[in-house]
């Protein structure tokens, strides 16, 4: 994995190397596109913690990883990137609508953000939705 080097998407993503990240992965679909990111957030810290807020009380939207066989899915997949040394998972909560994540990771953190949300890890998922 190179050393300390960054990804940009709507919030700046830096990956220091042999470091613990704290990681939010959200259902597509559960923040709305005309409100994020909050007008006048004036960091990238304040708009974190708007999103989280609105994704802990939003009662509208894709809410898939509330059911069980779902949640257990995504727990597994986490559990074998862990056995198979992709990272050291510190710990995960599975919420309805996002996934908080802590991890140190051992390859690449896109590419092992990239695995979770792959066609063949969704497409299970996709059955029972």
């Amino acid at each position: 994995m190179p050393t300390d080097f960054a990804r940009r998407r709507r919030l700046p993503h830096s990956y220091p190397e042999n470091a613990w990240l704290f990681v939010t992965c959200h259902l597509n679909g559960s923040l709305p596109k005309n409100r994020y990111p909050p007008p006048g957030a004036p960091n990238a810290g304040k708009a974190f913690v708007w999103m989280d807020r609105y994704l802990d009380t939003a009662r509208s939207g894709p809410r898939y990883l509330a059911r069980d066989e779902i949640e257990s899915l995504v727990a597994n997949h986490l559990d074998e990137a862990q056995r198979q040394a992709h990272c050291d998972l510190g710990a995960y909560a599975i919420l309805p609508n996002h996934i908080h994540l802590l991890f140190r990771p051992k390859i690449d953190p896109s590419h092992l953000l990239k695995s979770l949300k792959a066609p063949q890890h969704a497409r299970p998922i996709r059955s029972f939705i």
